[in-house]
């Protein structure tokens, strides 16, 4: 059983997922599963996964495109970790990630159920650096996230599975905020923690290409449906 899933859900960026998945087998730390969930591509996704041909990795494709909750979903039950993290297809982690984050947790209480970090702020075409977040939440979390608002993306997290088992799965409704909406309930149940330097590559918006942060009136519905629950 490996010590960590990471979960990559991908939808037609076949070029970004063949540095995604290489800024994870480029990691320090090697015990993981990586699980690949294409959710209905169709690019050569499939053939940028069978490039890598590790071992390591499983590969499971959706009939039909759902949406990043449900990706991230069927990533969750198809993984054995004790601990997962979540990578965006189009964002890229640095070599120490997972090995920081997972120290910090084996050494914490069972209590801290999620470790963050830091990130870079990158341009989607030229991957130049545009700007860094770096975290200050720690401890019970809950009240300063729900004003506050998102501690980050989810490329950034480290997170026991206890969290999932306690909380549940990702809100497949949510067509937007699904991962601030998973941060405050496991705010509710659990402390967190942070790694204080940048261990990602986050990839920001591009205006000139579409995005789901640059679909404003699919921004609004899901803010509305998020506001209601």
């Amino acid at each position: 059983m490996p010590a960590i899933s990471v979960i990559i859900p991908s939808y037609n960026r076949s070029c970004a997922l063949r540095r995604a998945i290489a800024s994870v087998l480029g990691q320090t730390m090697q015990d993981f599963e990586l699980i690949v969930v294409d959710d209905a591509s169709v690019d050569d996704t499939p053939r940028v996964v069978e490039h890598f041909a590790a071992a390591n990795i499983k590969y499971i494709c959706h009939a039909k495109n759902q949406g990043v909750a449900v990706a991230r979903n069927t990533g969750i039950s198809n993984s054995h970790g004790r601990y997962i993290a979540f990578l965006d297809d189009d964002d890229e982690w640095l070599p120490d990630k997972l090995r920081l984050q997972f120290e910090r947790l084996e050494a914490s209480p069972m209590n801290v159920g999620a470790v963050y970090s830091g990130y870079l702020i990158v341009h989607g075409l030229t991957r130049k650096v545009l700007s860094r977040r770096m975290p200050s939440l720690k401890g019970y979390v809950f009240d300063s996230l729900f004003v506050q608002g998102t501690l980050g993306p989810a490329s950034i997290f480290l997170c026991r599975r206890s969290c999932f088992d306690k909380v549940g799965l990702f809100e497949e409704s949510l067509q937007f905020g699904e991962d601030h909406d998973m941060w405050l309930r496991i705010a509710k149940e659990f402390m967190f923690d942070f790694i204080d330097e940048p261990l990602v590559r986050y990839t920001g918006p591009d205006f000139d290409r579409p995005s789901l942060s640059t679909n404003y009136d699919g921004m609004i519905r899901g803010k509305e449906a998020y506001l209601k629950k």
